[in-house]
């Protein structure tokens, strides 16, 4: 095993036990944290008239009234809101999915 597959793995571990979901609504709104709860991210997007993503961002996407720099925040963080990660694919489609159940 590589070094830098080590380093990866290890990475992951840690951010296993410390990564969170947080979500800003634009530029105005203050970071929440959800845990890993897509349901209640979804919820809250919804509550800001969110129906649909229109196009994932590095650390979030834009939906209909958060566009360009007022996008939606939406990524793994630490305790601080720190990004540890963007969602990947998988966490995108957990989002819509829950997205479309509100």
């Amino acid at each position: 095993m590589t070094r830098e597959r080590v380093i990866r793995i290890a990475k992951k571990l840690l951010a296993q036990d410390v990564e969170r979901l947080w979500m800003r609504l634009g530029d105005m709104s203050d970071y929440e944290e959800f845990g890993n709860d897509f349901d209640e991210v979804a919820d809250l997007a919804a509550e800001a008239g969110i129906d649909q993503v229109d196009k994932w961002v590095r650390s979030g996407f834009t939906a209909l009234g958060f566009e360009s720099n007022n996008y939606v925040s939406l990524y793994w963080g630490d305790d601080d809101a720190d990004m540890i990660r963007p969602l990947n694919k998988q966490d995108q489609r957990k989002f819509k999915k829950a997205l479309a159940r509100t």
